[in-house]
C-alpha cells in the first residue's frame, strides 16, 4: 500500500494531525509500501522507517491560495503516476485528501469539506470540485469522509 500525502501542507495544521493520525492507525492494520510526500517532508518520513517518494515542493500545498499550483499538480501527476506505476505497479494508494493520482485505479481518496464546491476559492477550483473530483471519484474504490456534512 502507497499513501499519498503529496498534497500536505505545512506540518502541524489540521490536515498535517489528521494524516500523521491516519498513518499511524493504518500502520497497525496494513503494510506501508511507500509514503508519496514533497521533499521538505520526507526526511520526517524516512526517520519514521517509511520508503519515500518525493515530488517538488512547488506541486505541495500551501496555506496561501494559488492559482498556479493546482494546474502545475495536474500536469505533474500524470508523471507522478507513471513512477508510482512503474515503480509500484497497481498497488492501493490512499490519499489523504481530495487529490487523487490520474491513471491509477486502484485509490482511496478523503474529501474533508465540500465546502468549494459551493464556495469554491478560485475559478479552477470550481472546476476542479464540480467536474474533475466527480470523476475521479467513480473511479476511486473507496471514498473516505470525516464529516457528516461531505458524508450525505
Amino acid at each position: 500500500m502507497i499513501v499519498n500525502l503529496s498534497r500536505l501542507g505545512k506540518s502541524g495544521t489540521g490536515m498535517w494531525q489528521y494524516s500523521i493520525k491516519f498513518l499511524t492507525a493504518l500502520r497497525e492494520i496494513a503494510d506501508v509500501d511507500a509514503i508519496i510526500c514533497s521533499k521538505v517532508h520526507a526526511d520526517y518520513f524516512e526517520k519514521l522507517g517509511y520508503a519515500v517518494v518525493t515530488v517538488p515542493n512547488i506541486v505541495s500545498n500551501t496555506s496561501k491560495t494559488s492559482r498556479l499550483r493546482p494546474l502545475v499538480w495536474y500536469v505533474y501527476s500524470y508523471w507522478l503516476a507513471l513512477r508510482v506505476l512503474i515503480k509500484f505497479g497497481n498497488k492501493k494508494l490512499v490519499c489523504t485528501t481530495h487529490h487523487t493520482i490520474p491513471l491509477l485505479r486502484n485509490q482511496t481518496i478523503t474529501v474533508h469539506d465540500i465546502r468549494p464546491f459551493y464556495y469554491p476559492d478560485s475559478f479552477i477550483q470550481k472546476v476542479y470540485f464540480r467536474f474533475l473530483l466527480k470523476m475521479s471519484v467513480k473511479r476511486c474504490k473507496h471514498v473516505l469522509t470525516v464529516s457528516y456534512t461531505v458524508k450525505d
